[in-house]
């Protein structure tokens, strides 16, 4: 038997944030640090990015942990959805 049919595959999920006119670039750096445990660097050039093309995966992970912060980035009024 092949090992690979033996391991468990788990699906991974996107978090997905988008650009809206109501939060800051500071806010969304913060929401990032402080929700996804983003360093500053990483919380910056995804904020960056956001801002830019108006939207970024900012996290991918099984569907029970995007699901929670996702809730608790749009808790802090950003966009936010699960690819």
């Amino acid at each position: 038997m092949s090992e690979s049919k033996n391991k468990s595959i788990s699906k991974l999920y996107e978090l997905v944030v988008y650009n809206d006119e109501k939060n800051s670039f500071e806010d969304v750096i913060v929401a990032l640090m402080e929700e996804c445990q983003h360093n500053p660097y990483q919380a910056e050039q995804c904020a960056l990015i956001i801002d830019a093309k108006g939207k970024y995966t900012v996290k991918h992970g099984p569907i029970d942990e995007v699901l929670y912060l996702c809730s608790k980035l749009v808790e802090r009024g950003l966009i936010a959805n699960i690819k």
